[in-house]
């Protein structure tokens, strides 16, 4: 009994290690995955806005709906991607989505002013 008893101690103790370095992991890799999400995004306003502007759109309307893409992409990514192991607490998609981009509302209104 004595033995079986050690074993499961050992056990437990191997577990607990794991998760740590699993957590350590996660720690590590979140930040690379939060720069490359935006990279990603970047990428893809930049895109969005010279194909727009081909299509012979104004700066500011294609820069308005290249960045409106980009920061729909960066919550979905981020979501998938970045932050995918963190609790939502409860909220829905949508209530998270809401508040992203209620945040996001000044980083619009400055990119336009400095876009003009």
């Amino acid at each position: 009994m004595e033995r079986v008893g050690k074993e499961v101690a050992v056990e437990k103790v191997a577990v607990r290690q794991g998760s740590q370095l699993s957590h350590l992991v996660q720690q590590t890799w979140r930040p690379l995955r939060f720069i490359l999400v935006g990279l990603v995004c970047a990428g893809t306003q930049l895109v969005v806005l010279d194909a727009l502007l081909d299509l012979n759109w104004t700066e500011i309307y294609a820069n308005g709906v290249a960045l409106l893409v980009s920061i729909n992409l960066s919550f979905v990514l981020h979501s998938l991607i970045t932050w995918r192991d963190h609790p939502s607490r409860g909220r829905q998609w949508w209530e998270r989505w809401g508040r992203f981009l209620a945040t996001q509302a000044g980083t619009l209104a400055l990119n336009q002013a400095i876009f003009i």
